[in-house]
């Protein structure tokens, strides 16, 4: 099992994020967690460091990485984050005709661009000397082969980016740190902000709490390889078409 002491989790303040701040916490081996948000997390442990990032300022994600890698390598970093629909009007569009400019660049800009400038500052300083992962929230509807019923063009397409920038940074990775391993995550349908829209029509057994994602994700992040890198991996473990 992979042993994580210093880790970043970006995207803290939200339901898979703070679920997971939490979930990492149970692990006797962390020594500390740098947990951002746009927002300051507040939490009892002791081992957690509240930072303030967003995607639309690189220099202070690039800022709190290096803050956080000052003393020790960094052994997990996870990006939490992703936009599905929000309170000011955007939704997933079911047509071409729904097709917005700005809309299509905003879901690109928080769910593909954002997270891998955060991989950009942060790969370089992951641990060289035992298993370190380098994590980005996507989902299984981000798959073209996987996809049968079309729409959420914006959702989609972005999740599909950054599934390729991932396994293009898995790559690279390989070439400068052989213990380096970036993966995407599904947290599977998850009963937060983000999807509430969207619940009325899914199976009660196929809706998850935010704990027990987080649990399976944990499972999912302790048992990853080097030899997993670049591969997109599902809460349950099994890999994701592309």
């Amino acid at each position: 099992m992979n042993q994580f002491v210093n880790v970043m989790v970006f995207g803290a303040s939200g339901g898979v994020g703070r679920a997971l701040l939490d979930k990492i916490l149970e692990f006797p081996s962390v020594e500390r967690v740098f947990a951002g948000s746009r927002t300051e997390v507040t939490h009892p442990s002791k081992k957690v460091v509240s930072f303030y990032f967003d995607f639309d300022d690189e220099e202070k994600i690039k800022q709190a990485i290096e803050f956080a890698a000052m003393e020790k390598p960094l052994d997990l970093i996870v990006v939490a984050t992703g936009i599905l629909s929000e309170a000011y009007g955007i939704a997933p569009e079911k047509s071409l005709k729904e097709l917005e400019w700005d809309q299509l660049l905003h879901y690109f800009h928080v769910n593909s661009v954002g997270p891998m400038l955060v991989a950009k500052h942060a790969i370089p300083l992951l641990n060289r000397k035992s298993t370190s992962v380098f994590a980005a929230m996507t989902a299984r509807v981000g798959s073209i082969s996987d996809n049968s019923l079309g729409g959420w063009y914006g959702y989609r397409a972005s999740k599909a980016a950054l599934n390729m920038m991932i396994k293009c940074a898995a790559i690279e990775a390989a070439r400068n740190n052989e213990q380096a391993t970036v993966i995407g995550l599904h947290p599977g349908t998850v009963d937060t902000a983000l999807s509430k829209p969207f619940l009325s029509h899914v199976p009660e057994e196929r809706l998850f709490t935010s704990d027990f994602a987080a649990e399976k994700l944990m499972d999912v992040l302790t048992s990853v390889r080097a030899n997993d890198s670049g591969r997109v991996l599902a809460w349950d473990g099994q890999e994701i078409g592309a």
